[in-house]
C-alpha cells in the first residue's frame, strides 16, 4: 500500500512528414513560427481537411515551453512537441490545438469545452473559405475520450449547427480504463479519498476526471455516447519495457522512473500509464444497442509497434533532455516517423 501511494505521488509530481524533415530542418523551422497555425486552406493544392489536436490528462502540467515552442499569437502549446505539430501541419491545411482544458477534468466537461472551442474556431475558419473542409480529431490519452464526447455533442447538435467530422484518431486512449487507478482506489478508499482532498485543497485541482478513468466509469461513459456511424475511429498505442540498470534507466528506449513505478501497478504490457489491453479492448464498443447511431466501431491498429512511453508520445524531446533523459534524439526521430505512419494508416 505504501509503495502504491508513493507511485501515485511520483506520477502526479512528474508529470513520412517527409524523409527530409531532419532534426536540423526541424530546429530551423522553429525560428519561423509565424507558419505555425497558419491557415493554408485557400492555397492551391492544399488538403481540404483540418486537424483538431486534443491534449489528455495533465494537459497543462508540463514544463514551460522553450522560446521556439511559442506560437505566433503568443500562446504556448507545450503538451504537443514541435515535431508532432509540424507533422500535422504537413498533412492538414489548418491545425488547432485545444487549450483551456482542466488538468484532470471530467470527460464530459472537457469534451464540451473541446466541442465549443472547435466549433467557434471552425466557423471563423470557414467564414473565409468557399468550402467546408472535413474535420479530424487527434486525441492523446484521455484526449481521445474528450474527442469522442465532442463528436457526441456534435451529433446532438446536428439539427442546428455541426462540424463535418470525418475521423477521430487516438493514441494511448484507455477505452477500458486505467488499471492503476482501479488498484489504487481498491486498496484503501480512505487513503485515496484523503489524497484527493489534499490535492484539491492544496492546488485547487479537480480530480474527478482522474477517478473517472476507473474501468467501470469509462464503460458507463462510452455506453452513453451517440456518434454519427460514418465517423471513423482509429486507435493506436505505445509500449516500452522496463529496466533496473543504473546505466539504462534514463535511456529514452525504456520507461522513465515515474512510469516504471506505475508499470508495477499495471502489470501488463503498457506505455507506463495505459496498457495495450485497455487501448485495444473492443468489448464495450460493439453493438451496445440496436440503434445504429450508438454503434461505435474502433479500428485498432494493434499490429503497429510504437516504442514510445506515454510522455514521449507527445512531449518535446528537449523537455526530456532537460529532465535527464539520455538518447533524447531518439524521441524526436520516432515522433516524426510515428505520426506520419498513424496518419497514413488512418487514411490520410
Amino acid at each position: 500500500m505504501k509503495k502504491s501511494v508513493c507511485s501515485i505521488f511520483i506520477f502526479l509530481c512528474a508529470n513520412g512528414v517527409f524523409p527530409s524533415l531532419s532534426k536540423a530542418n526541424l530546429i530551423k523551422a522553429n525560428s519561423n513560427l509565424e507558419i505555425i497555425g497558419k491557415n493554408r486552406c485557400n492555397e492551391m493544392g492544399a488538403p481540404h481537411r483540418v486537424m483538431v489536436m486534443v491534449p489528455g490528462t495533465l494537459n497543462s502540467l508540463v514544463p514551460g515551453a522553450p522560446e521556439d515552442a511559442i506560437s505566433a499569437n503568443g500562446n504556448q502549446f507545450p503538451y504537443f512537441s514541435m515535431a508532432v505539430r509540424q507533422v500535422m501541419e504537413s498533412h492538414f491545411c489548418a491545425v488547432h490545438i485545444i487549450s483551456g482544458l482542466d488538468y484532470f477534468g471530467e470527460f464530459k466537461k472537457n469534451g464540451e469545452h473541446t466541442f465549443e472551442q472547435t466549433l467557434s474556431w471552425y466557423n471563423a475558419l470557414i467564414s473565409e473559405l468557399d468550402y467546408k473542409p472535413e474535420v479530424w480529431f487527434y486525441g492523446h490519452s484521455a484526449g481521445g475520450l474528450y474527442s469522442l464526447y465532442a463528436a457526441h455533442l456534435n451529433e446532438r447538435n446536428k439539427a442546428f449547427q455541426s462540424l463535418p467530422i470525418k475521423k477521430i484518431v487516438t493514441m494511448a486512449t484507455p477505452f477500458n480504463g486505467v488499471e492503476f487507478i482501479d488498484k489504487l482506489t481498491s486498496y484503501n478508499s480512505f487513503v485515496a479519498e484523503l489524497v484527493q482532498k489534499f490535492i484539491e485543497t492544496a492546488w485547487s485541482i479537480d480530480l474527478k476526471g482522474l477517478w473517472g478513468l476507473k474501468k467501470q466509469n469509462v464503460r458507463i461513459f462510452l455506453y452513453n455516447l451517440k456518434l454519427d456511424p460514418q465517423i471513423e475511429i482509429h486507435s493506436f498505442a505505445g509500449a516500452q519495457s522496463t529496466t533496473y540498470s543504473a546505466n539504462e534507466i534514463m535511456n529514452a528506449i525504456f520507461l522513465s522512473p515515474p512510469l516504471n513505478a506505475l508499470q508495477k501497478l499495471i502489470n501488463s504490457v503498457s506505455d507506463g500509464m495505459v496498457s495495450l489491453a485497455s487501448v485495444f479492448n473492443q468489448t464495450i464498443l460493439n453493438k451496445q444497442t440496436q440503434d445504429p447511431i450508438q454503434y461505435l466501431y474502433v479500428q485498432s491498429h494493434n499490429d503497429y509497434q510504437i516504442n514510445l512511453d506515454h510522455i514521449e508520445q507527445v512531449w518535446d524531446y528537449r523537455y526530456l533532455k532537460v529532465l535527464g533523459t539520455t538518447n533524447s534524439d531518439y524521441v524526436l526521430e520516432q515522433q516524426i516517423k510515428v505520426y506520419n505512419d498513424i496518419l497514413q494508416m488512418s487514411g490520410i
